[in-house]
């Protein structure tokens, strides 16, 4: 466990897990890891000063003007894309089913997240079910303690229980629905359905389709962590934070299915020897997370981008490092067009993994990347928010 210990002080990989227990003090902007983590692979030591804020700047007023504008047309273009009046409709209607929303049709046509979505009503019994037999088996045959003592651990538990249930049943839930009756991102990619799309459009295509992949995974995974802490039991937050949150695939795989990546560090990255072979072994351990979900060529292909993009990523850290070059007033943007590389790169392979596969990819890629400036944007909040972090001394473990 010490020389796990060890590893996490020193190294940042892609599937490692944040577990730094010192107070943030200080906020650095780098291409690859996170701007709040106090130590990088090339193990740099920066200025323990907290930059000031910036949310009131005119930088940041102009950046809030660009929210203003491109978050709701984001929306409208792929709600404009999902309306039965759209020339390519009829490409992938086929796939809607009858919804119960305004009487606008569901786009159910993601099997994974179909197979929770259609027992709900099964699911909620089981649960219930089992949480009244598990509790009435503790009353009647696990004997009490002969003095009451309050434990912090199960108030812990039933006040992230109340959260959950609001966010998970409520949010989350009413969220992926609305996604599901007004953005047909889904059937549009089966159906390849994009002939004519603009470049923001086939951008709202690849994003709507991540954002629904982070969605219901967060639903799966929520309701089971609900499940357990209802029965007493506090496990993992595998989501620990958006997916539209992350600029850097490091802290994006810290913060996606964290007790996977926790996991995959004990047994299979460190016996290999962890960060004195990195490369090979980051190499390995994606290809054996493509392997774990199925086994297939896209999930291979998946798992080998993920690899070849953090490679210039590794390389940036190295030379922009930000021991050098964090007093330059130039740093927080070089970092930003290494981030928007970087949530491109990711959008890229994960769509190819998970959503459209290779082919599908060339047609989205030919034009995609004009919307470079928007995502410039949004990096630039990113960073500020892991300051603001690092102001309030907010603890961020297991994500960047």
């Amino acid at each position: 466990m010490n020389d796990l210990i060890e590893l996490r002080e020193k190294v940042q990989i892609t599937v490692s897990n944040n577990h730094n227990n010192e107070p943030h003090s200080s906020t650095k902007y780098t291409v690859l890891p996170s701007s709040s983590d106090a130590s990088n692979i090339t193990s740099d030591k920066v200025n323990p000063k907290i930059n000031p804020s910036r949310w009131n700047t005119l930088e940041f007023y102009c950046y809030y003007l660009v929210f203003i504008i491109c978050v709701p047309m984001m929306f409208k273009i792929a709600i404009d894309l999902s309306k039965d009046s759209h020339p390519n409709y009829p490409l992938y209607a086929r796939r809607l089913q009858k919804g119960w929303i305004f009487g606008r049709k569901v786009d159910n046509s993601d099997a994974q997240f179909a197979s929770l979505r259609n027992n709900y009503p099964i699911l909620t019994i089981a649960l219930v079910g089992y949480l009244t037999l598990s509790h009435i088996y503790r009353l009647l045959f696990i004997p009490k303690p002969p003095i009451k003592q309050p434990s912090q651990h199960l108030r812990r538990a039933y006040f992230f229980l109340g959260f959950a249930l609001i966010f998970l049943l409520i949010a989350a839930v009413l969220c992926m629905e609305l996604m599901l009756h007004y953005v047909y991102v889904v059937a549009i990619s089966q159906s390849r359905a994009w002939i004519g799309y603009t470049p923001a459009q086939l951008s709202m295509i690849g994003y709507f389709n991540l954002k629904l992949i982070w969605l219901k995974l967060l639903i799966i995974w929520r309701f089971f962590r609900f499940w357990a802490m209802a029965d007493g039991i506090e496990v993992y937050e595998n989501m620990t934070r958006c997916m539209s949150n992350n600029y850097s695939p490091q802290g994006f795989w810290r913060s996606w299915h964290r007790s996977f990546n926790l996991w995959n560090i004990r047994y299979i990255y460190i016996p290999l020897g962890g960060s004195k072979h990195q490369t090979i072994n980051i190499l390995i351990v994606f290809t054996f997370v493509a392997l774990w979900h199925d086994i297939s060529l896209r999930l291979l292909a998946w798992s080998w981008l993920i690899w070849l993009f953090i490679l210039p990523e590794n390389f940036a850290q190295t030379i922009f490092s930000a021991k050098k070059w964090n007093e330059s007033p130039y740093y927080r943007h070089i970092c930003a067009a290494g981030g928007v590389f970087n949530i491109l790169m990711m959008m890229f392979a994960n769509l190819v993994g998970f959503s459209v596969g290779l082919d599908g990819i060339k047609d989205l890629l030919t034009q995609i990347f004009l919307t470079v400036d928007a995502i410039f944007v949004a990096v630039q909040v990113m960073f500020e928010i892991r300051e603001e972090e690092a102001r309030r001394n907010i603890h961020t473990k297991g994500r960047d």
